[in-house]
């Protein structure tokens, strides 16, 4: 029967990485411990030297001192002996008759070693150095020296041992700072380590994940080469987002391009100013361009002024504007200006059948359309008539309340008005005291205040109704004012159009 080899597993690029982290914390920490026992044998011996020339000095000066002393004098040899740091001292006879005599002992023990003793009696000063290893690390250095006593005529009186036993620290000063930066870096290394994954799921992969959205960005409707081929994220990055910064920048020009064509469909200054005795108009789309709209054309037996709220804003918005002025510039004549109810219905039927009614198999249904309010003005005889769906009519009278003419609930754009005779037309005796306004309901459905709650009608009916005896530009003005405070931080949420006159 055939043996079946399995394949040891490759190891990914993140195991290996792992592996080479683990062998270089380990081959650090071997230099740091062979360097941490060079440093401490280099110091012991150090420490000896200089523990062996303290003695040195000590004894040739305590041996000047006691040249020309009187050994018998117990108390004085004391008192000289004394300065020394020196463990024990032992002041040895060499010329009586029993051969060594110790004369005088400071310390414990009176031991010496005879053979550097005869060497200090022959006149030449001798020395020994020893180590003893203590608990753990810790060492203690012996040192001992024999110097001749010798007096001014030459001869050796006596001989002088000074023992000394020190400890010897663990590290100098300069090689524990050596080793502090050694073993901070290995702790720095074996947290790398410890925390590799983590690190790599928290900043690399992100990183590899923005550099592949990058890329897939770039990838529009233009072919773009990656000139870096080092593997240089942030740098394919930044290339992959000047691309971005350039589609951008020629989106916003045309942006700009569709505004200027946008406004053109909008009345004229002077259009607004032969049809009305004091006006102001505000219009302020979400974007660049707008889903709100006003229009107005002059008759002969009057003048007809929409204003229209289209569903979405920004591009979609605006192409739906568009769509609306191009309907009401062909349904809207002489003939018809006055029939209110009908514009309102000719107008859903028309944009109901160019949204939906070249709809192919398998095509989704495109629910778009528009609020709107139609007014014909009839100079002649002092009277509005108009039909709206979903807006209304605020009419501000001198010394009274403001009435609102409620919008009838339809919807424009799906093709669901039976016949013109569902649409509801109200007539308006005007006067030249009589203050007239509309908005979008991106005013009265912005969200702001303390409790984000919408701007809402109330506010703005009161503030129309305090501010219109100065004229529409000061009560549109004063609405404006209150909003942006309503507002309050708040991103504006939709486009606004508030349009105030007086005939």
């Amino acid at each position: 029967m055939a043996r079946v080899k399995i394949a040891k597993p490759i190891m990914d690029k993140d195991t290996i990485a792992r592996k080479v982290l683990r062998l270089a914390a380990l081959l650090v920490l071997f230099l740091i411990l062979a360097i941490a026992f060079l440093l401490r044998m280099q110091y012991i011996i150090m420490f000896g030297q200089q523990t062996e020339e303290t003695i040195q000095q000590q004894a040739l000066i305590l041996s000047q001192a006691l040249s020309e002393e009187d050994f018998s004098d117990t108390e004085q040899l004391r008192t000289l002996c004394a300065s020394s740091n020196a463990d024990t001292i032992l002041l040895l006879a060499p010329d009586t008759e029993e051969g060594i005599c110790v004369i005088n002992c400071l310390g414990s023990g009176s031991s010496y070693d005879s053979d550097l003793l005869d060497a200090a009696v022959c006149g030449k000063p001798s020395f020994t150095r020893s180590y003893k290893l203590g608990f753990g690390v810790f060492t203690y250095v012996n040192a001992e020296h024999y110097q001749p006593v010798v007096s001014s005529s030459g001869k050796v009186r006596a001989v002088l041992m000074l023992r000394c036993s020190a400890y010897c620290p663990l590290l100098s000063h300069t090689s524990r700072h050596v080793l502090i930066f050694l073993l901070a870096f290995l702790i720095i290394t074996l947290v790398l380590l410890r925390y590799h994954t983590s690190i790599r799921r928290v900043f690399v992969t992100p990183l590899e994940n923005v550099k592949e959205k990058a890329c897939d960005l770039t990838k529009g409707n233009e072919a773009f080469d990656f000139m870096d081929k080092t593997g240089n994220e942030l740098e394919i990055i930044y290339q992959a987002f000047e691309i971005l910064r350039d589609r951008q920048q020629r989106l916003d020009e045309s942006l700009d391009y569709a505004r200027e064509i946008q406004s053109r469909i909008l009345p004229k200054q002077q259009e607004l100013a032969e049809t009305f005795a004091d006006y102001h108009f505000y219009y302020k789309p979400l974007a660049l361009v707008s889903g709100d709209f006003y229009w107005l054309h002059q008759f002969a037996c009057g003048t007809v002024l929409v204003m229209g709220d289209c569903t979405g804003h920004g591009i979609p918005g605006a192409l739906m504007t568009m769509m609306v002025t191009s309907i009401l510039d062909g349904i809207i004549d002489e003939t018809n200006c006055q029939d209110t109810k009908n514009i309102v219905f000719k107008l859903d039927r028309q944009l109901s059948s160019i949204l939906n009614g070249n709809k192919r198999e398998g095509d989704a249904y495109i629910k778009h359309g528009l609020d709107l309010i139609v007014l014909f003005i009839d100079r002649q005889h002092k009277t509005i008539k108009l039909s709206s769906a979903n807006m209304n009519l605020f009419l501000v009278k001198p010394l009274n309340s403001v009435e609102v003419i409620r919008g009838q609930r339809l919807y424009i754009g799906d093709g669901k008005i039976a016949d013109k005779s569902k649409v509801r037309s109200v007539y308006l005796k005007y006067s030249s005291k009589c203050c007239y306004y509309m908005a979008t309901d991106g005013i009265f459905e912005q969200i702001g205040g303390k409790k984000h709650l919408p701007y809402g009608y109330s506010r703005f009916k009161n503030l129309i109704f305090e501010h219109s005896a100065q004229g529409t530009k000061a009560a549109v003005n004063a609405v404006l004012k209150d909003f942006g405070e309503h507002m309050h931080g708040e991103i504006q949420r939709d486009d606004i159009t508030l349009i105030g006159f007086r005939l």
